[in-house]
């Protein structure tokens, strides 16, 4: 899922703009990944994560209509090496749908490193571009949705798809921070890694830092 800044709080500043959120089973229970912070609001935006910010993964479980669980981290100011100091929330039932529930603290750590504890992993900092397109895929995709019909593949071949993004740079709208999380909950059946393997480490925390 992408957001193309359907806000105007989010166009203030890339800290505050969530580009994409993927969602795959990982070795071991869910993996939950937001990142944030491109240029593509044609502002400057400050390195890292907005310390007056709330990062929040709300998941809706057995089919709820609103969320029963929210993964809530939060971060410090940088240091003057950079990194910032992290802390994990859980909020359930009620209080995962409420602002000022404070939660259960789950773990503490910093940017660039791996944090974790009960079996629930964190790591927040800087990435390579995870984003994967085949522009050529994406015009048949178009003009298929333009005209009602079904789309034409017939001349494009799955072998030869080619990462229209490589290369991309921060310059490029690409994202500069990332939140990978990884849970204990299981994903429906059929659920696939949404990050191309490409563009994606095979192990937690499934990024590639920059």
């Amino acid at each position: 899922m992408s957001h193309h800044l359907d806000t105007p709080l989010a166009a203030r500043t890339g800290q505050l703009y969530l580009d994409d959120l993927y969602v795959f089973p990982g070795e071991a229970g869910t993996v939950l990944v937001m990142d944030v912070n491109s240029n593509v609001n044609g502002l400057h935006s400050e390195p890292g994560f907005h310390p007056e910010a709330r990062y929040e993964f709300k998941v809706h479980l057995d089919g709820a209509d609103f969320e029963t669980l929210t993964y809530r981290v939060s971060f410090a100011g940088p240091d003057a090496g950079g990194r910032q100091a992290l802390r994990l929330y859980a909020l359930t039932g009620q209080a995962a749908r409420e602002d000022s529930a404070a939660g259960e603290l789950l773990l503490e750590g910093r940017t660039g490193q791996t944090a974790a504890a009960d079996g629930i992993r964190l790591w927040a900092g800087r990435i390579a571009d995870s984003f994967y397109i085949d522009l050529s895929l994406l015009a048949r995709i178009n003009a298929a949705v333009a005209s009602g019909t079904a789309p034409d593949l017939s001349g494009w071949r799955p072998e030869a798809a080619q990462n229209s993004f490589n290369g991309r740079t921060q310059a490029d709208n690409a994202p500069e921070a990332m939140l990978s999380l990884v849970t204990g909950m299981a994903v429906p059946s059929g659920l696939k890694p949404a990050i191309a393997k490409d563009q994606r480490a095979s192990t937690f925390p499934y990024v590639v830092p920059a």
